[in-house]
């Protein structure tokens, strides 16, 4: 199906959803005990999984064997589809438990980031408070650990109202996430969540975080010069001595996007990280700053940093 997907139309990007087993809940509810997967078990370690019970000898063997059950077909999946398309996103979405994930879903996400499989990585916090969305939201990064990008994954199905659902897509965001996604469709329309989030947190077009491409970059640094402009000096936050630095420090960082083609090389990605380390320092010395444009400015680079750290970690 995958194959098909890739071959006969313009993909994007492939989304690796369900990439798991259903929840065990207290075991009684656990799966992979048909006829085939026990044989597959029984001929390797000589014991049917049916008789097995958390506590035993092989128990955890059979849950590391289910994991990798999982993780064969990711590692297939990935191998075949970027065969086909080399620059295809993936991305998968996951349970933020990752503690007991393994367990109780079969599903190690971090064995497909640390393998360099995974572009973003969108942990499923579908829940009524804001502080517990975010601190889903500190795993997945503590997860990613640099290697992918981290989205929330955020539920209008569960009947939030308007007020904390921009509060739980803010929240993420203030916490350095890149980017947030909401399940589902019809409770989004039908909710009219799209009346807060219009003119507040969605209110500009989103840039797809494509790390390997010169272009979010190269808005970013726009964006930094907009602001400058148009708000830092407008309203006290920096002179315009400090503002002029600056500016051609971020001059300096989009001409050294050679734009071979739109895609990031090598070469531009050790140019854009000397120069990201220019700024920085530039910032974090020049005293005559605010210290909200500060942290305004800082949490713009960290962007950019860890665009550029997922495309590096490649």
């Amino acid at each position: 199906m995958y194959k098909e997907l890739l071959t006969k139309y313009d993909v994007a990007g492939l989304h690796l959803d369900y990439t798991r087993y259903p929840g065990a809940g207290d075991y009684t509810n656990d799966h992979g005990y048909e006829p085939y997967t026990r044989e597959l078990f029984k001929s390797e370690y000589g014991a049917d999984p049916l008789d097995l019970h958390p506590g035993d000898a092989l128990w955890e063997t059979w849950l590391e064997f289910k994991i990798g059950i999982i993780n064969t077909w990711v590692d297939r999946v990935v191998a075949e589809a970027r065969a086909i398309k080399p620059d295809l996103s993936i991305t998968a979405a996951v349970w933020p438990n990752f503690e007991s994930a393994p367990a109780l879903l079969a599903q190690r996400a971090k064995d497909w980031v640390d393998k360099g499989y995974i572009d973003t990585l969108f942990h499923m916090s579908y829940h009524p408070d804001a502080s517990l969305v975010v601190e889903d939201a500190r795993k997945t990064l503590a997860v990613a650990g640099g290697k992918s990008l981290s989205a929330s994954g955020v539920g209008t199905f569960i009947g939030l109202t308007k007020e904390e659902l921009a509060r739980q897509i803010a929240g993420v965001n203030a916490e350095g996430l890149h980017g947030s996604a909401l399940f589902e469709f019809e409770s989004l329309f039908a909710g009219r969540y799209g009346d807060i989030l219009k003119p507040g947190v969605y209110r500009n077009e989103a840039v797809f975080p494509a790390f390997g491409k010169t272009a979010p970059y190269e808005k970013l640094f726009e964006e930094m010069e907009r602001k400058i402009d148009d708000i830092y000096v407008p309203f006290g936050g920096m002179p315009a001595k400090s503002a002029k630095k600056l500016e051609k420090q971020l001059e300096k960082l989009k001409s050294a996007l050679d734009r071979d083609g739109g895609a990031l090389t090598a070469k531009t990605a050790r140019k854009l990280e000397n120069e990201l380390g220019k700024l920085r320092r530039e910032i974090e010395s020049d005293r005559a700053l605010h210290a909200e444009v500060k942290l305004r400015m800082t949490a713009d680079l960290k962007l950019a940093e860890d665009l550029l750290g997922v495309y590096q970690s490649r």
